[in-house]
């Protein structure tokens, strides 16, 4: 672990990538999607809602937006997989299997921006002191990317949060509109990056 290989990012470099283009050197860290149970446990840690008790019976992680407990006490109905599991390439729980496929499917996608367990863990977020108490917009935006990507937002990604809460404060007031309030769709978009979702 202490080795400069192990410690790479997936950042690029161009000039070992043209020495050596399929990255055969370990000259950077090949960026990987989480799984889906280490997704969900840092969507809860992020939010604040994480179980951290150990031991237990299963637990119903797949339909129960409200569980915090970690994924790991899923129960896993091996007659009936959850659809869930299957879209985020959970291993067949009837056979053996070395690894698991790492597919990109819509279903992902629709996770993120409909599912129960989502928007909770959105509302959760703006629910924190951190983010709550902060009066100016601004600050407000700071503190949602620290404490969800862990880094200060440029100036321009200030902007961009600030003018899209202005937007979702306007849709608001249209029929059909989002079931959470401005900043927690800013908290929910946050929580849907690339840079939350994939380890660099």
């Amino acid at each position: 672990m202490l080795s400069a290989v192990y410690q790479q990012a997936s950042f690029d470099r161009p000039k070992c990538r043209r020495v050596d283009t399929d990255n055969r050197l370990l000259w950077r860290f090949n960026r990987r999607r989480l799984d889906l149970e280490a997704m969900r446990d840092a969507l809860l840690a992020v939010s604040g809602r994480l179980d951290h008790r150990m031991l237990g019976r299963p637990v119903d992680a797949a339909g129960d937006p409200r569980n915090a407990r970690r994924t790991v006490y899923g129960l896993v109905d091996r007659q009936s997989l959850p659809g869930l599991y299957r879209s985020f390439d959970f291993a067949s729980p009837d056979q053996s299997a070395e690894r698991r496929p790492r597919t990109t499917v819509p279903q992902q996608a629709l996770f993120g921006m409909n599912a129960p367990f989502m928007l909770e863990q959105a509302r959760s977020l703006t629910a924190w002191a951190e983010v709550a108490q902060q009066s100016d917009p601004a600050r407000r935006v700071t503190a949602l990317y620290q404490h969800v990507l862990c880094r200060r937002p440029d100036a321009t990604e200030v902007r961009l949060a600030l003018d899209f809460v202005a937007a979702a404060e306007k849709g608001r007031k249209q029929p059909g509109g989002s079931r959470l309030e401005p900043w927690q769709q800013l908290a929910q978009v946050l929580l849907l990056t690339n840079e939350m979702m994939f380890v660099d």
